[in-house]
């Protein structure tokens, strides 16, 4: 579990179904955000970490690292996801 406390979110690892659950504190709404299909045997996602920036260079990036299963291509591999609200 990660939280962003500028976007007021909060970023849940789903281990064994291959998504991340975000938690909006701003408008209380949950979504599903697929990473990878689930059935390929994978271990899912153990993990999830924000990464803010700083005030003055604010990155807004969402990285879980994501064991896909052997039947995967690529089978290993992280997450990178642009969480920068748009206008």
């Amino acid at each position: 579990m990660a939280l962003n406390s500028t976007t007021n979110k909060v970023y849940l690892a789903n281990n064994g179904n291959g998504s991340l659950t975000v938690l909006d504190g701003s408008s209380n709404s949950v979504t599903q955000v697929p990473l990878f299909d689930p059935t390929s045997g994978g271990g899912g996602l153990s993990d999830v970490i924000v990464d803010a920036g700083t005030a003055a260079n604010p990155r807004n990036l969402i990285y879980a690292p994501v064991d896909a299963g052997p039947t995967a291509s690529p089978r290993d591999f992280v997450a990178v996801i642009d969480a920068t609200p748009t206008l």
